[in-house]
């Protein structure tokens, strides 16, 4: 981020300062959250575990619309984004790092209990939902799929079998033509049977601009609808469907870039320093192009800004309660997810590099739970989950020759090298968790889980080099123009050499692995929880799928398996019935870690032998009165290489990627009654600590992304309890915060594999950086 003082920064400060500082201090009772995260409903309080909440009222007046925004919300939880859609979640440092997403997530993923393995679900719609689960650390125990950092649940607010009730419509509109839609209908349909249908569209104009032909980059558009059927089959059997679907469109806000040479002499350092991505520098890209700017929405976009993601499936999940209070629950799903990308990484006037992933991820998967009664002094969780995921993706990497490059193939030459993936992905797990009371206020908690993976892929991999450029700027190059062009061999006459020729390899992986947990918890008070536990975490290997893995032997060699052993210390407690204090404290030995990195100086996805990290989450609530409620969150972290193996380009010692030192929330909120009138005041604020985007110390000075304070107000007005209908108007990123979602050096000094594929430059998927505002009317019925 580059920051700059502004008056509605200095305005919200100010007015975020005066919330705190008049708050009252008579006490009101802090509200029971209830949760299922260890499968039963429980009070958050009693669960030993470090965990986070957002409601679903908290969800709607944050502004919250797809599932990658609750990183705003959460302390010690970021960001390992790949492109503005790809973006693969951290916690407490421990995330996955890979473009082609072909691997499973060290962060589980789950909607409504079902794994969603896809790196674009952060892109899925959030909405009607009843609430947002964040458990910290491993929870192979509870979960179906392996979580060896953490895991996500989003829950969405179940059909009602009591009539037509909890439903609503809302619509918004705000600066920059920003339109939104979202309902949640609930129709009774006997006395059995419930119907929920939910939706949310989102649309905005894009406000950054492509300076070389004026088209406005970043437009949104997106919809999200869910259906849900509920039938009660008898008094305790349940059975409910669901299906749901997401379309993510629009266009891509391009790059921004800084060059790294010398004017009229590109290949020699730039002697001014690398400044922010608002100001114009001194230095040049490979081609002696200055793509620096003085605003910060001005960008170079060579290519197409394609940005497609569709996303459906469905489940069936049954619920059985014995008399004996035995519970069983058996969830089928599937679900597929169509990927359709385009981006140019230089920043630059011309085509420089230009990525593209056609993909298809199809997954079925069928879980089966058993819970024992809640009473008692014993309380066990048995679980089993069958997984299946088919992937075919192509990955294809387009680059023009730089002109000015002394050896090649020629002055307007291209390169497009690729891979065509099919992969399988089989994942059988049995799972279980035991509670057993030592005493009334002593209990243990001991896990085990069986994982058995099975990877196998055909990997098609080529680099294709012709003396003219093949397809025009614009041209989106997919699967079939790939196989195409393979096919078509020699006698395609856009094809003048053959740099790789087009083979095969089909590379295998077999993993099982036995882990676990051992707990204990403590209540030394009525109102105090202590606990502590050891987890070790697996997740399973895969297969390094980049185009050029093929030119330096990596590409047949699969990935190792990465493994986290955990230790936490917390403590749950309310010193007052209006003050709530959670704290925890960590240790993290993190083996193998998979990383998607620059390696010997070129992009490698490869295992990290061994880090180490620990830190602490605090999260307070305090209610002064009746009408305030101030809730305070913090995260510190500390992360380390201690063994970086023999892998060239990974400094020993170093942070890991997107490990921020310190990060905080905060959320204050005022209840003012005037007349028949109710208005809830909020403001939300945010900061994270500056972090690194790579782990190489010689080019921290390019991937060293800056600090972010961001900060949100928002005004409901409800006109009366008998009034259906209510308003509220908002602001976004007051300060107008401006930083990077991704940052990195772009080929500094190697030609690659082909002489003058070279860029030369600092590249930026910048942020929204702009101010938004709106009204919003909602329909209670």
């Amino acid at each position: 981020m580059h920051y700059r003082s502004k008056p509605q920064a200095m305005l919200a400060a100010t007015l975020l300062g005066s919330l705190i500082t008049s708050a009252s201090v008579y006490a009101e009772p802090i509200e029971e959250i209830i949760v299922t995260a260890q499968k039963r409903a429980e009070s958050a309080q009693d669960v030993p575990i470090s965990l986070q909440v957002l409601s679903g009222e908290q969800i709607r007046q944050l502004g919250i619309l797809r599932a990658d925004d609750i990183l705003s919300h959460f302390p010690n939880v970021s960001t390992n984004a790949s492109n503005e859609v790809n973006t693969g979640f951290t916690i407490r440092g421990v995330g996955t790092s890979n473009y082609h997403g072909n691997v499973a997530r060290a962060i589980g993923v789950y909607q409504d209990d079902v794994s969603i393995p896809s790196p674009f679900s952060g892109v899925l719609g959030v909405f009607d939902m009843d609430r947002v689960e964040l458990l910290r650390g491993p929870q192979n125990t509870l979960f179906g799929r392996n979580t060896t950092g953490g895991a996500i649940n989003y829950i969405s607010t179940k059909p009602s079998l009591e009539g037509n009730q909890n439903s609503f419509v809302q619509a918004t509109y705000g600066r920059y033509n920003t339109v939104r839609g979202e309902a949640g209908i609930n129709v009774g349909l006997t006395e059995a049977a419930a119907f929920r249908i939910s939706g949310l569209f989102n649309a905005r104009d894009g406000f950054f601009t492509n300076r070389l032909n004026g088209e406005k980059l970043g437009k949104q558009e997106s919809y999200s609808v869910r259906g849900q059927l509920l039938w009660q089959l008898a008094d305790n059997t349940e059975l409910l469907f669901n299906y749901h679907q997401a379309d993510n469109s629009g266009t891509n806000k391009g790059t921004k870039a800084i060059g790294l040479g010398e004017p009229g002499n590109p290949s020699q350092p730039c002697t001014d320093n690398i400044g922010a991505f608002d100001r114009i520098t001194d230095c040049v890209i490979a081609n002696d192009f200055n793509p620096s700017n003085t605003d910060f929405h001005d960008v170079y976009l060579a290519v197409s800004p394609r940005q497609d993601i569709k996303m459906k499936g469905g489940f069936i999940k049954l619920s059985h309660t014995f008399d004996s209070d035995f519970e069983i629950t058996s969830i089928s799903s599937i679900e597929k997810t169509d990927v359709a990308l385009s981006k140019d990484n230089g920043g630059a006037n011309v085509l420089t590099f230009n990525p593209m992933q056609d993909a298809t991820y199809k997954q079925f998967s069928q879980e089966l739970r058993l819970l024992s009664p809640t009473s008692g002094e014993f309380r066990w969780l048995l679980g089993g989950l069958y997984l299946e995921e088919d992937l075919a993706q192509a990955t294809i990497v387009r680059r023009d020759v730089n002109p000015a490059a002394p050896a090649g193939p020629g002055p307007n030459a291209e390169v497009i090298s690729y891979n065509l993936l099919d992969q399988k992905d089989r994942d059988l797990s049995i799972y279980g968790q035991l509670e057993y009371d030592l005493s009334e206020d002593f209990t243990v908690t001991l896990g085990l889980r069986y994982t058995d993976n099975d990877k196998s892929a055909q990997s098609n991999f080529g680099v294709l080099v012709s003396p003219i450029a093949l397809f025009s700027p614009e041209t989106f190059i997919d699967r079939i123009i790939i196989n195409e062009m393979i096919n078509a061999g020699a006698s395609d006459p856009r094809i003048a050499t053959v740099a790789v020729p087009n083979f095969t390899l089909t590379p295998k992986q077999n993993l099982s692995e036995l882990t676990g947990k051992l707990g204990f918890d403590y209540r030394i008070h009525t109102d105090a929880l202590i606990y502590t536990s050891y987890s070790r975490g697996f997740k399973s290997g895969g297969f390094d799928t980049r185009a050029l893995a093929a030119l330096n032997g990596d590409a047949g060699k699969p990935v190792g398996a990465e493994f986290l052993d955990a230790f936490e210390l917390g403590l749950k407690s309310n010193p007052s019935e209006a003050l709530q204090v959670n704290i925890a404290a960590f240790y993290y030995d993190w083996q193998d870690a998979q990383i998607f990195s620059v390696i010997g100086g070129v992009p490698a996805f490869t295992n990290i032998p061994s880090s180490r990290i620990y830190g602490l989450d605090a999260d307070i609530q305090w209610a002064p009165d009746e009408n305030w409620l101030v809730s305070l969150a913090f995260g510190l972290l500390n992360s380390k290489i201690t063994d970086a193996g023999n892998l060239g380009g990974v400094t020993e010692g170093h942070d890991l990627s997107n490990a921020p030192k310190f990060s905080a929330t905060a959320n204050v909120r005022r209840e003012i009654s005037i007349g028949d009138a109710t208005i809830l005041l909020a403001a939300n604020a945010r900061y994270i600590d500056e972090r690194f985007e790579g782990i190489n110390a010689a080019r921290d000075f390019a991937s060293t992304k800056d600090g972010v304070f961001e900060l949100g107000v928002r005004a409901d007005i409800d006109l009366s309890e008998q009034s259906p209908l209510s308003f509220s108007v908002w602001a976004d990123n007051l300060t107008g915060a401006q930083y990077c979602i991704e940052k990195r050096l772009l080929d500094p000094a190697s030609r690659g594999a082909v002489p003058g594929l070279i860029s030369g430059a600092v590249n930026c998927t910048p942020s929204d950086g702009k101010t938004i505002f709106g009204l919003t009317a909602r329909v209670q019925f």
